[in-house]
């Protein structure tokens, strides 16, 4: 059997005096004064989001495992992701 790894896609942003850091696979997203700080709430909060979602499809809730799985950022949120990516890689042009 092959496992496949998957890494969720986050990027740190900067608003009204705070840093949020997203999460755009799951819809999540955690603030602070500090970016490090930030990042590292959204990175404890993914590992509750899976757990619990592991915890509904253990006990046979699958369909709202499944709503968990598909919950995705707003349109703006993954534009804002998708503009970051392409000007990252513009850079090393």
């Amino acid at each position: 059997m092959i496992t496949r790894r998957h890494f969720p896609r986050c990027f740190i942003r900067r608003h009204s005096g705070l840093y949020v850091a997203h999460c755009i696979d799951f819809g999540l997203a955690c603030q602070h004064e500090n970016p490090d700080e930030a990042m590292r709430k959204l990175e404890a909060t993914i590992a509750s989001h899976i757990l619990y979602i592991a915890d509904l499809a253990e006990e046979g809730h699958w369909e709202a495992a499944r709503m968990m799985l598909g919950r995705k950022s707003s349109f703006s949120i993954r534009a804002q992701y998708w503009l970051r990516w392409i000007l990252s890689y513009q850079s090393f042009a």
